[in-house]
């Protein structure tokens, strides 16, 4: 009976894997990968719209300085960065204010006090985003480095084929064996669930947004409703695609590579405490929906590399054939990105990591009743509402 069992599960997940092999594959020619993307000759360059990059910093002195040098580095005519200084109180502001000293295109906001009503960072991108003078605004975050064309590539694209939104996947940069094993695991999970290369078909619902480049025209975000739609939301990046796509703004997801890379967090610790403030808003505050997507993260990542092992006969085929075919989607996906590609041999630990780092938010979640934020603590009846 058990077998029987294994051999049922092990067929149901080899044709989810083959599904989701088959669909990624597909959805390739939908991507756009902006490094094959031609620079544009000099009278269209002339010609491209103005440009504002817009971010938000809350205590990034370490930082800062040097993903800034980068923005202003950019190779874009009318350019223009935004740096909204969000209640910082390690000197990040000073930075800020001695940089734009240096560089008139660099303009700074300082904000005190945070409104009612608001997350900070939703806020200081609104904010930043009134500020902005251009046509186009590429959000970012305050530690993002940029290689010189990425945004003129990205913007002649937009330009040349009538896209409201283009959201880039920077690469991210991680140290140490164990962080890089969540990251990718992590990465996976993401790509299963949001299949972010279908973002670029009007005909599905999917979307996709990303905190390190998501470049917008203005009026598609101001139709959306601006980030005062995401106003309460943890997941501001993601669902800023969401609320561009609902709008009818078309988008596409992008791949820079190291064109934009970003060191996410400096540490597992750091990664697993820093998923504390978005893990259930993930799952729309739904407890039973993240129960099932563990359970399903364990059955049908986890469990098939150990049924390899322990299985026997046609069982433990089936199951050698799903964790290659496992492997094998895996391994393509980083080999988009910096990480190893060899990282998918240690999925099951990856996936215990996750499940771990998902239940111990959850707990914590509840436990305090609210999430913390860079300093500030968000009750969880007021983020369901959406209104503080």
């Amino acid at each position: 009976m058990i077998e029987i069992v294994v051999l049922a599960l092990g067929m149901v997940t080899l044709l989810v894997w083959l599904a989701f092999g088959v669909d990624a594959a597909l959805g390739r020619h939908l991507v756009l990968y902006l490094r094959r993307v031609p620079l544009p000759d000099e009278d269209t360059r002339a010609s491209l719209p103005r440009l504002s990059v817009v971010f938000g910093a809350r205590n990034e002195a370490r930082a800062v300085k040097a993903a800034v040098g980068t923005m202003l580095a950019l190779d874009y005519p009318g350019l223009q960065v935004v740096a909204v200084d969000d209640r910082s109180d390690d000197g990040t502001g000073e930075i800020l204010d001695e940089l734009a000293r240096r560089d008139g295109r660099l303009r700074v906001l300082h904000i005190q006090q945070l409104p009612k009503g608001w997350l900070g960072k939703n806020h200081a991108l609104w904010a930043g985003a009134r500020a902005a003078s251009g046509e186009i605004i590429l959000f970012t975050d305050a530690d993002v480095m940029f290689e010189s064309t990425v945004v003129l590539r990205a913007v002649a694209w937009m330009q040349q084929n009538g896209v409201d939104h283009v959201a880039g996947a920077t690469d991210i940069h991680a140290r140490g064996l164990a962080l890089q094993l969540f990251i990718a695991t992590f990465a996976l999970f993401f790509n299963g669930y949001f299949r972010p290369w279908r973002a670029a078909d009007p005909n599905s619902s999917v979307y996709i947004g990303f905190g390190g480049f998501n470049l917008v025209r203005r009026h598609a975000y101001e139709r959306a409703g601006t980030h005062a739609a995401l106003a309460m939301d943890p997941l501001d990046d993601v669902n800023l695609g969401k609320i561009l796509k609902q709008s009818g703004s078309r988008q596409v997801c992008a791949i820079p590579g190291s064109m934009a890379k970003v060191e996410w967090y400096g540490s597992l610790g750091a990664a697993i405490r820093g998923l504390e403030k978005n893990t259930m808003a993930g799952v729309n505050w739904s407890l039973g929906l993240l129960l099932g997507g563990m359970a399903a993260q364990l059955l049908f990542t986890a469990w098939p590399f150990f049924a390899a092992v322990a299985a026997n006969g046609p069982a433990r085929w089936l199951n050698l054939a799903i964790v290659v075919v496992i492997v094998t989607i895996h391994a393509a996906m980083l080999s988009e990105t910096s990480l190893p590609i060899w990282l998918p041999l240690l999925l099951p630990i990856g996936v215990l990591l996750v499940v771990w780092t998902s239940a111990r938010a959850a707990v914590l979640t509840y436990w305090r009743g609210g999430i913390e934020w860079r300093g500030t603590f968000y009750p969880l009846a007021e983020l369901r509402r959406g209104d503080r």
